[in-house]
This record gives C-alpha cells, sequence and structure tokens, in this order.
C-alpha cells in the first residue's frame, strides 16, 4: 500500500512539473508574438513616418515624368524618304576578284582563294537567280 500510494504522488508530481513546463512554454510562446506584433507594430509607424516624409520627392518626380509617355517615339517616315532621295545605299558586297599574284602562280586555272571562279559575290549571286 505504501508503494502505491508514493507511486500515485509521483505522478502526481509529474503531471504538476508537465502542467508547469507547459505553462511556462505558453507564456514565452505569448510573449514572442506579443513583442513580435510590437515589433511589427514599430516597424509599420516608422515606415509610415519616413513614406511621409518623402512624399514630396516622390510629388516631385511624378511631376517630372508626367509629361513623358512610355512609348519612345519611331523614325519618322516623311524623313526617311527625304533622307533616301539624297544619299546613297552604302555597298554591302563582298569582292573576290583574283590578285596578279595568284595569277602568275596558278596561271590560267581559274581559281581564287578556295579554287572558285573570280567573279565578285554580287556577280555570283546575278548568276544564280
Amino acid at each position: 500500500m505504501i508503494y502505491n500510494d508514493s507511486a500515485a504522488i509521483a505522478s502526481c508530481h509529474r503531471r504538476q512539473l508537465r502542467h508547469l513546463f507547459e505553462s511556462k512554454i505558453r507564456q514565452q510562446m505569448v510573449g514572442r508574438r506579443h513583442r513580435k506584433r510590437q515589433l511589427t507594430r514599430l516597424i509599420l509607424k516608422r515606415s509610415r513616418k519616413r513614406f511621409k516624409d518623402s512624399r514630396p520627392v516622390l510629388q516631385q518626380l511624378l511631376g517630372l515624368t508626367s509629361g513623358l509617355n512610355g512609348v519612345s517615339p519611331g523614325p519618322d517616315e516623311d524623313e526617311d524618304n527625304e533622307n533616301s532621295a539624297t544619299t546613297e545605299p552604302e555597298d554591302l558586297t563582298m569582292s573576290f576578284r583574283k590578285d596578279s599574284k595568284i595569277d602568275d602562280q596558278h596561271g590560267e586555272s581559274g581559281g581564287s582563294l578556295g579554287g572558285g571562279p573570280s567573279w565578285s559575290y554580287e556577280e555570283q549571286f546575278k548568276q544564280d537567280t
């Protein structure tokens, strides 16, 4: 009987200790949440104050950019037509013609750098079409 009573007392102490431990953990968790809330409120107050202080600067920036639209103007077609009449197009053809030195070495074989014909790229294009 004595043994059963001591076991009951021990289990009672364990329950009390567990309850005490759980309540302490709950208090710590609630305290952390409360501190986080306070910190969040403090951060929000500071950010609101900074935003209020920066409002005039933001309004100035918005005023400067209000005259601009988001689309950049494209080239004016009338100007392109005027410029095309006065200027000649750039010659972009590649010329592969024989040098006189290559003619001397290879004779009349008709080959240039790669052994190909002696006409220009433009002439070759004309022949292909």
